[in-house]
């Protein structure tokens, strides 16, 4: 199937010749080269970041932590955003039923947990990685809903001692986003879908237009703002529905 896509040394020729500079073989061969190399891998971030692409989201796993004296939480530091918890609450092994586990923002969270009796069996105390806070945690229940109170740690409202002593990395199912990296190699190729190439590209050309010629390419800028457009229509390689806001009927 034919792509669009280009490597990163060819992303580098293609904007050296556009800005008439020296023709390389490597985006090592000269100052200048590995200068536009930086900047490719900072537009690369500034694209990911800005513009909701749909070839970052994927299913993944929380990160279990293993530890008995905080086993109902885990460890998201790998994931970007994330759009749906599951835990497989299934007590027989080889068994799936993956429950859609509700977020409560943290106060919410925080508000619910603390109307359990601290005294009862089925209470225990578990101290919050990054605070140190001791919450009152349910041991003998699958997990009924979430939270994250520091951005990097899930924090979940029970765990069920007499199936695992924590919760599990296996039992997780995450639909979310994860940033890729990028490498500054000659064979690099950005991890983009080939709709977001042209406008990638022309990005990369406009940025250095400005850092390496004092001012930016007229042309270029009109490409990049017609891509720009197109992009907030033409994202998704599956059709997606057109929501509608109901504004409350």
């Amino acid at each position: 199937m034919a792509t669009i896509k280009k490597t990163l040394l060819e992303i580098v020729q293609d904007i050296m010749n556009d800005i008439d500079s020296d023709s390389v073989n490597s985006i090592s061969d000269t100052v200048e080269s590995a200068q536009i190399a930086q900047v490719c891998q900072s537009v690369y971030f500034d694209v990911i970041s800005t513009i909701d692409l749909p070839e970052h989201k994927e299913l993944m796993t929380l990160t279990g932590l293993g530890n008995s004296s905080i086993p109902n939480f885990m460890d998201a530091s790998a994931i970007t955003n994330i759009q749906e918890v599951r835990y497989n609450v299934s007590e027989t092994s080889g068994e799936v039923d993956y429950k859609l586990i509700p977020y409560y923002a943290p106060d919410e969270f925080v508000a619910k947990i603390l109307e359990r009796d601290s005294s009862a069996s089925e209470v225990i105390l578990v101290a919050d990685p990054t605070s140190g806070i001791s919450l009152p945690i349910i041991n003998d229940a699958m997990p009924s809903y979430y939270t994250s109170l520091d951005d990097r740690y899930v924090c979940f409202d029970s765990y069920k001692a007499t199936v695992d002593s924590t919760l599990q990395t296996s039992k997780t199912l995450v639909i979310g986003t994860k940033y890729p990296s990028f490498t500054v190699t000659d064979s690099a190729i950005p991890d983009l879908d080939d709709t977001i190439f042209p406008y990638y590209i022309a990005e990369c050309k406009s940025r250095c237009f400005s850092m390496f010629k004092g001012g930016p390419d007229i042309k270029v800028e009109q490409f990049a703002r017609k891509q720009r457009y197109f992009l907030r229509n033409d994202r998704w390689k599956v059709k997606q529905p057109n929501i509608r806001n109901d504004y409350g009927r």
